[in-house]
């Protein structure tokens, strides 16, 4: 079921409020603009027109390995965007994606729970497509792109439906545990496999390499003690080098 809007306050607030009267796994929203896009820790996520927001609703039966399905996500878009645009991408850990240094999109993915019983996943989606980079606020500009501004001329919902073929054939496997292919492509897809990163662990500072990611999506760093850290949060790494 595909729901589409000129404009609403979040399509993952929507998309949760369907999930929540008996909509069928598969059901996407999308929306043309949004007023109250969100981020990760509700950030605020800028969604003018041109841009491809929109939220899918998956109803995995359990929760088990849920943390990997922005994972997922993240690839799936990947590898559409370079279909479509014919352009690289890249993931930074955990939910961004980037052309060169600069911000294309990202993931956000909520589930949705009634008690400790899991009842859906919204994974939500904000890509910058025909949007420019220009029209965003200042402290944004430098840090954002979009297709169009690399000269890309993208339809929205042609890019749309070709993510949603991504993630199908991803979320088959994803269903029956078989997710090492999920650590592999996001390894050749990463922005940080191989380079040094500077990691906070219990109030410290540390040099480490990072790895990959584990099974529940967190970001493995090898420091210089031969010990690998589990990084959980965006929040623990300091800079990069």
């Amino acid at each position: 079921m595909l729901c589409v809007f000129d404009k609403v306050s979040s399509t993952n607030d929507l998309a949760k409020r369907l999930a929540g009267t008996g909509a069928p796994e598969g059901t996407v929203v999308v929306s043309r603009k949004q007023s109250m896009g969100k981020g990760r820790f509700g950030r605020r996520w800028i969604s003018p027109s041109g841009g491809l927001w929109a939220s899918l609703l998956l109803r995995p039966k359990t929760s088990q390995n849920i943390a990997l399905l922005p994972i997922l996500a993240g690839i799936a878009t990947a590898k559409a965007v370079e279909e479509v645009a014919l352009v690289k991408v890249k993931l930074k850990w955990p939910n961004d994606l980037l052309i060169g240094n600069r911000k294309l999109g990202g993931v956000l993915v909520e589930s949705c729970y009634s008690g400790t019983q899991l009842r859906g996943a919204i994974v939500g989606l904000g890509i910058n497509v025909r949007n420019s980079s220009l029209d965003l606020p200042k402290r944004l500009k430098t840090r954002a792109v979009s297709l169009r501004d690399i000269g890309r001329e993208v339809a929205e919902l042609d890019l749309l439906q070709h993510i949603l073929d991504h993630v199908g054939s991803r979320y088959e496997l994803f269903r029956t545990g078989k997710i090492e292919f999920l650590q592999r492509e996001w390894r050749q897809l990463s922005s940080e496999v191989g380079k040094r990163l500077l990691v906070k662990t219990s109030g410290n500072i540390c040099e480490g390499l990072a790895t990959g990611i584990d099974s529940d999506g967190a970001l493995l760093v090898k420091i210089s003690t031969g010990s690998t850290v589990r990084v959980l949060s965006s929040d623990q790494l300091a800079h990069f080098q």
